[in-house]
């Protein structure tokens, strides 16, 4: 009889160990979870921030510009640059177009 008891005994603190292992591990995935929602409940308002609005003039402002494909009436081609590059590219075209107005005038003058 007493061994009975004894291994019904041991039977209940193998039962009572395991019940204390797994309520650990439960405890570790609650606390996990816990910080988990923590950490994006504190990151939730630098999110929630929008980002400062930038001027349309400002050189790294982002502008877009549609140009008309050629030989298509109605397809058109999106392009995307900074204002810094829109302006770089438009220099340029005016110097081009300022060389070939300077060329064209010196080969029509018969001076020149």
């Amino acid at each position: 009889m007493s061994e009975r008891v004894a291994s019904a005994g041991m039977a209940q603190i193998e039962v009572e160990s395991r019940i204390a292992i797994f309520s650990g591990r439960m405890n570790v995935r609650v606390i996990k979870a816990v910080i988990a929602a923590a950490t994006v409940i504190m990151a939730l308002p630098a999110l929630a921030q929008e980002a400062p609005k930038m001027d349309r003039n400002d050189p790294n402002a982002v502008r877009c510009k549609s140009f008309q494909v050629t030989g298509s009436l109605v397809k058109k081609e999106r392009v995307c640059k900074t204002n810094a590059e829109w302006r770089k590219i438009s220099e340029q075209q005016n110097r081009d177009a300022d060389d070939l107005i300077t060329r064209s005038r010196s080969g029509m003058n018969p001076s020149g």
